[in-house]
């Protein structure tokens, strides 16, 4: 894939939980999820949360989230991926949707099925998907 590729800024959301085993089983998971995803499709996948789960616990849910929030605000589209929707994730979509950010539920789907669906409608997406959104002048 050369340099000149569009991308897609894309908001990745995945479970993360209260239960430390299961939170770092979760990001480990989605760290090997998007760096497939990123591989394989013509995307930027956005999710700082990955990093921050890593030294926060559950007690800075609320400065996590609104740090997400701003994030999905820069992104052209929100995944849900993951084995199933978390209320964190529910959070973050409906923050998307009420700034018309597009929402996928790719829940349940493997790497290989989130290809093929972007693969097979490559033509359909709307432009901004196939292009980066500008940093400065607004989200």
């Amino acid at each position: 894939m050369s340099n000149e590729t569009p991308r897609c800024h894309v908001y990745i959301a995945h479970r993360l939980g209260p239960d430390p085993v299961l939170r770092a089983a979760n990001i480990e998971a989605a760290g090997k999820l998007m760096a497939e995803l990123a591989d394989r499709l013509p995307i930027v996948p956005h999710a700082s949360w990955m990093t921050l789960a890593r030294y926060w616990s559950e007690e800075k849910r609320e400065k996590g989230l609104a740090i997400d929030f701003a994030q999905i605000e820069r992104c052209d589209v929100l995944w849900c991926v993951g084995p199933e929707l978390s209320p964190g994730m529910k959070l973050e979509a409906a923050h998307a949707t009420t700034r018309s950010i597009p929402v996928v539920d790719f829940t349940g789907w493997s790497p290989d099925e989130i290809v093929e669906w972007w693969e097979s409608r490559a033509l359909e997406l709307p432009e901004v998907w196939l292009t980066s959104r500008p940093l400065s002048g607004g989200a």
